[in-house]
């Protein structure tokens, strides 16, 4: 993997994770290595599909200022045993919010077409309820436009 980063870094590229919890610290030390390279994991980590001391080590890799959470709702998916809209789900949002900042979060997963669209919209609305108009826009697109360098 390092010889995999260590060619992404000299390219320029950002690295996007499919992980689970239980890679946390080894993605951690990777990303420690090569700090100059942007790190995204994607779906919350998929944070329910690890234990909850895995996850804290997920929640631990927000120290390292160059890693960055994807939300989604395939992510909200792997933590909830209800049907949407998945409240249960909320408090590891908010966990993930606290650790990462909406100057560190994205927003990805919104469906296929208008309907797919508008029920993400309302699920992201949801899930972030109790962050700041100004700080939801972040997670929305301002970081990713930062983060992914576009004008």
């Amino acid at each position: 993997m390092a010889v995999t980063w260590r060619a992404a870094h000299e390219l320029g590229l950002d690295i996007q994770i499919h992980c689970i919890p239980h890679y946390a610290v080894q993605i951690g030390e990777l990303a420690a290595k090569f700090h100059e390279t942007p790190v995204i994991l994607d779906h919350l980590a998929r944070a329910g599909q690890g234990t909850p001391e895995e996850f804290e080590q997920v929640l631990n890799l927000a120290k390292l200022p160059q890693v960055y959470m994807k939300y989604s709702s395939a992510g909200v998916e792997t933590v909830s045993k209800e049907p949407y809209p998945h409240l249960d789900a909320k408090p590891v949002v908010k966990r993930v919010y606290e650790a990462f900042g909406a100057e560190r979060m994205i927003w990805g997963g919104l469906g296929t077409n208008m309907t797919e669209f508008e029920r993400e919209v309302k699920l992201f609305d949801l899930m972030f309820d109790f962050a700041p108009e100004a700080e939801r826009a972040k997670i929305r697109g301002l970081t990713a436009q930062r983060l992914f360098r576009f004008s």
